[in-house]
């Protein structure tokens, strides 16, 4: 039901750590959809997937997640790059999964699979959102690292291949910005059920659902929505006040970087949040307390809900973090290159532990 996409919203605008892009976009459209009565969406468990037969075709905007509130597409971009893959890899998708949980990159799969009548897996690759497509964490498991189509507003398909992540991450920015006006669709290489059970962070969208209904009881039964969240991710609150300036930001090298500036409520403490697409690092009275791969949030104070980068304003706000530990992960995936070499200077020292690295993420979903 669209109520569930919509607990399923808030829950990925937590992961998205102030990216993936704007959700209002993507839930206008399902809106759209759901109105129509035409389609119905399905969401599978991978393991309901069959290895021989299903080919899952994973889809995510690429590039600066504010331009993309500011030039609207056609809105049919997904679609044309997943179509660039299958027509390049020769397999014909059967079912759609996001490469990152994170905002709007969680909910535009779910549209194209109902579009195509066909499901959305209950995974994705990043477990949350992150900056860098080297951070997809299939790219670890073998024969995941293929073509990869990349759709703008105007232009055909663009086919990228490079076994080399960091060539691969590089080529893409470079053509997104000077191409695309910094934001496009991508489609990966289509997976199989096993590459998805040994590379993906499983049951995301369940995981985001579930948060947007603790949200949404914590709201109708009148209790704190940010302290429901931090109990249920086992999260530090780190402080509550108020955005005090607009952000300094800048597109550079097609990411939305800049900080911003949180004081709290009695004036005491201030900190400074600095992202990168998304939240990657967070100075509390001038002490570091937070990095990537840190789930660093900004929440609505009110409403529980996460705030985006190309949201942030002078609002009242919950700043908070949580940092799983990677039981069970392959340290092969734990690369520990998820704070990205843009950090400012003074920031570079602020490195994430090699065994807490992106792929400790996974740990959220279990």
């Amino acid at each position: 039901s669209f109520a569930d996409v919509q607990m399923i919203a808030l829950g990925c605008s937590i992961l998205g750590a102030g990216g993936g892009g704007n959700t209002i976009l993507a839930m206008e459209r399902i809106r759209g959809m759901f109105e129509e009565g035409k389609h119905k969406m399905r969401i599978v468990s991978p393991s309901s997937l069959d290895q021989e037969r299903d080919n899952i075709n994973v889809i995510a905007y690429f590039g600066a997640p504010t331009v993309a509130t500011e030039m609207l597409g056609r809105g049919d971009e997904m679609h044309r790059a997943a179509a660039a893959t299958e027509k390049q890899s020769g397999k014909k998708t059967t079912a759609y999964m996001s490469a990152e949980v994170g905002g709007t990159n969680a909910l535009e799969p779910i549209f194209c699979a109902a579009k195509d009548d066909l499901p959305c897996v209950d995974a994705d690759g990043m477990g949350r959102a992150f900056p860098k497509i080297s951070l997809y964490l299939p790219f670890f498991v073998e024969g995941t690292r293929g073509p990869v189509s990349m759709v703008g507003t105007r232009s055909e398909p663009t086919i990228f291949s490079s076994q080399d992540l960091d060539e691969l991450e590089a080529t893409m920015r470079q053509h997104v910005e000077a191409t695309h006006g910094a934001v496009a669709a991508i489609s990966l290489t289509p997976i199989t059920k096993q590459q998805t059970l040994d590379g993906a962070c499983l049951n995301t969208l369940s995981l985001s659902w579930r948060m947007g209904q603790v949200i949404h009881n914590a709201t109708v039964d009148k209790r704190d929505p940010v302290q429901e969240i931090v109990n249920l991710n086992q999260g530090k609150l780190l402080l509550r006040g108020t955005v005090t300036a607009r952000p300094l930001r800048d597109e550079v090298g097609a990411y939305s970087a800049g900080h911003v500036p949180i004081q709290s409520h009695d004036k005491k403490n201030q900190a400074q949040v600095y992202f990168l697409n998304e939240y990657i690092a967070c100075k509390v009275d001038d002490a570091m307390a937070a990095t990537s791969p840190d789930l660093i949030c900004i929440l609505d104070d009110d409403t529980g809900k996460g705030i985006f980068v190309d949201e942030l304003q002078w609002v009242s706000v919950s700043l908070c973090w949580r940092c799983p530990l990677p039981r069970g992960v392959p340290q092969a995936t734990a690369s520990g290159r998820d704070a990205p070499e843009e950090l400012p200077s003074h920031l570079q020292r602020y490195r994430p532990r090699a065994d807490a690295a992106h792929a400790g993420h996974k740990l959220l979903c279990a």
